[in-house]
C-alpha cells in the first residue's frame, strides 16, 4: 500500500522516513519529494509497504506523531488526479519564418563593374583593393615625405 506522509521537516531524508516506518513492517520504498529547482524538500513524501495490514498499523501509529520536530500527517495515498489539459486555440497572428534572402552587396570590393560600358570615373580609386606591402609602412613613408617638404620650406 502506498501512503502519503505530510508535514515533514525540510531536513528529513529518505533514510529517516524509511527508518520511522520500518518499525511497523517491511518498507519497499520511502521517498521525500524534492523541489527540482532548489533541490530542497517540499515537506511531504510517500512510503510503500507491501503488506496492507502493516501499512494500516503504520498509519495508526505515526499519524499525528512527532518526527524531527514536526507533527506528521499519514494517510493512504490517493491516486494522482489527472490535470485537465488546457486546449489553446490555434494562433492566428503567427506567421512561419521565411528564410532571409541572400545578401546582394553588389560587386566584390575593389572591382569596378559599371552598369554600362562607360569607363570608370576619373576620381575612382582602388582604395578597397588590397595592395602589396604593409599599410603601416606606407603611412610611415608618407610621413617622411611630408617631413621633408616642411624641412625644405623652412629655408626661406
Amino acid at each position: 500500500m502506498r501512503m502519503y506522509v505530510g508535514n515533514l521537516s525540510y531536513n528529513t531524508q529518505n533514510a529517516e522516513l524509511e527508518k520511522a516506518f520500518a518499525a511497523y513492517g517491511a518498507v519497499e520504498s520511502a521517498v521525500v519529494v524534492m523541489d527540482r529547482e532548489t533541490n530542497r524538500s517540499k515537506g511531504f513524501g510517500f512510503v510503500d509497504m507491501p503488506d496492507d495490514a502493516q501499512a494500516r498499523s503504520a498509519i495508526a501509529g505515526l499519524n499525528e506523531k512527532d518526527l524531527d520536530g514536526r507533527i506528521l500527517t499519514v494517510n493512504e495515498a490517493r491516486p494522482r488526479e489527472a490535470r485537465p489539459r488546457t486546449e489553446y486555440p490555434p494562433r492566428t497572428d503567427y506567421q512561419p519564418r521565411t528564410p532571409y534572402p541572400p545578401r546582394n552587396d553588389g560587386p566584390p570590393r575593389g572591382s569596378y563593374q559599371p552598369h554600362n560600358d562607360s569607363p570608370p570615373p576619373e576620381d575612382y580609386q582602388k582604395s578597397n583593393v588590397p595592395q602589396k606591402g604593409n599599410a603601416h609602412q606606407k603611412g610611415r613613408d608618407y610621413q617622411k615625405s611630408r617631413d621633408r617638404k616642411t624641412d625644405d620650406s623652412s629655408d626661406w
